[in-house]
């Protein structure tokens, strides 16, 4: 019991930290050193004879497990889906790079993390969050596109049949389109 209070409160120093961090302006030439920072602040808290399984996470970020890290460690808690939409010739090729990131073989993990992040800022026109909602009060919107959502964003193949340029996205057509296709597939 002990020894987990103090391995949440270590987390919650570490989330704590970081969102102060966060809260600071980063320049783009500092990102190394941020990430850096954040690395070595996470060894220095772990470096507590008590927080044992915090290696793991040290680990994880090392290799860029980033579905270990998101499970455990949430930052900003949200219940939002990310849609990319490649509505042009230019959004395809940046979701191309994007996802060639991740597979990549870039040894150095900081490096790789501000392309990443880099790239993540070159998406945002093409990004819509909306809200991960019930669909008939069974099952979240979530749950249904789960097994297609691709590095934290859910690529949108048939963006035309619910997303309009000049309108945006009309919600209850995309509704429709996925579960319709759910209940195909039932």
């Amino acid at each position: 019991m002990f020894i987990e209070k103090v391995k949440r409160r270590n987390y919650q120093k570490i989330r704590e930290d970081w969102e102060e961090q966060e809260e600071k302006e980063i320049q783009e030439e500092n990102l190394e050193d941020y990430f850096r920072q954040i690395v070595n602040n996470i060894k220095e808290k772990n470096a507590n004879i008590f927080v044992e399984s915090s290696a793991g996470n040290i680990k994880d970020m090392k290799t860029l497990y980033f579905k270990n890290i998101d499970g455990k460690i949430r930052l900003i808690e949200g219940d939002n889906i990310s849609l990319f939409i490649p509505y042009d010739d230019n959004g395809k090729k940046l979701w191309e790079e994007y996802v060639s990131l991740f597979e990549s073989s870039e040894n150095d993990p900081i490096k790789r993390t501000i392309e990443i992040k880099n790239k993540q800022r070159k998406l945002i026109p093409y990004v819509i969050n909306i809200f991960n909602s019930w669909i008939n009060g069974k099952i979240k919107m979530g749950a249904l596109l789960k097994s297609e959502i691709q590095y934290g964003f859910y690529y949108c193949n048939d963006w035309r049949k619910y997303y309009d340029i000049e309108k945006g996205l009309d919600l209850e057509k995309f509704k429709e389109q996925k579960i319709g296709r759910e209940f195909e597939i039932i």
